[in-house]
């Protein structure tokens, strides 16, 4: 009946995998969990492939191949009809986390949406801009989620029929970090195969220094760039990414030049401040505004 797909990436996915099979106790539908390691080093290879068992798959891809690409994998891996994606960092939160899913198979919506939370007590300030961030743009309830339903999709924690994800499937162009979610809604949108947000969120476990979520910023902006790019400047795909919105009315009035001069001058007064996680939304908005206005000249 459903698949839980785990794709992994030097990660320990063992407290992520005991919690799933402890939360399928009386559950009424077969379900099995899949893990597909992306290359990572030995150790994270040793300790989950002796995870596997009567319940739990493991697969070890012979080289590196991508977010995207890893997702795809699954695809030739799964026994069952439906596919549940988890990021290998997922904390569960709920123990009726995998029978909320359950309830949904075989409705109407294609595509489920579960959310995703971030702990309430702050972090120490190397890590507060991620946990900034995520709570600001990521950390929604379904009832917000479901008022643009295909801008609010994200892969963390998603569930999808298989015939659906064989027919479109994730884009293999996208190697590095950032933006596939973004594509991803935007070919569900382009179908108009209906997704559903549910209030059934997973807590992001590993927070990232606010060095490494900077710099995964500035390559998820050059994803975003080349997608665009893809799209050829789709205004559907606009439409659904804030800080292209805000590009184009700023390019229609002609002001990015003022733009990319602000950025140049502020760049790294900006830079101290969110490095040192004491960042306000405004300001990495305006860091990536005038990061993707310079490097991602459109």
């Amino acid at each position: 009946m459903l698949s839980v797909c785990i794709p992994i990436f030097n990660f320990n996915v063992k407290p992520l995998v005991d919690s799933l099979l402890a939360g399928q106790q009386g559950l009424a539908f077969p379900y099995e969990i899949v893990l597909i390691d992306d290359g990572s080093a030995e150790n994270y290879r040793a300790e989950n492939g002796r995870l596997q068992n009567d319940k739990v798959r493991y697969v070890q891809l012979p080289e590196n191949i991508g977010r995207s690409g890893t997702r795809n994998e699954f695809l030739k891996h799964v026994r069952y009809n439906y596919l549940l994606f988890l990021d290998c960092d997922s904390v569960i939160i709920s123990p009726l986390f995998l029978s909320n899913y359950m309830n949904e198979i075989g409705k109407e919506a294609k595509v489920v949406c579960g959310g995703r939370v971030y702990a309430a007590e702050k972090p120490p300030a190397p890590y507060r801009l991620h946990y900034n961030y995520g709570r600001w743009n990521e950390s929604k309830p379904a009832a917000v989620r479901s008022t643009h339903p295909y801008r609010s999709f994200m892969t963390n924690n998603f569930m999808a029929e298989k015939t659906m994800l064989s027919a479109i499937q994730f884009n293999n162009r996208i190697k590095s970090y950032g933006h596939e979610d973004t594509l991803f809604g935007y070919e569900l949108k382009k179908r108009n195969i209906q997704v559903k947000h549910i209030e059934n969120p997973v807590l992001h476990g590993v927070l990232q220094t606010n060095e490494e979520f900077l710099a995964k910023t500035e390559s998820a902006l050059a994803n975003l760039y080349s997608i665009l790019t893809y799209v050829q400047n789709d205004p559907v795909f606009i439409e659904d990414v804030a800080l292209l919105r805000f590009y184009m009315r700023l390019k229609k009035l002609r002001c990015l030049f003022l733009v990319r001069i602000k950025y140049a001058v502020l760049k790294p007064i900006l830079k101290i401040i969110l490095l040192n996680g004491y960042g306000r939304y405004g300001i990495l908005n305006f860091y990536k505004l005038g990061f993707f206005a310079t490097v991602c000249k459109v």
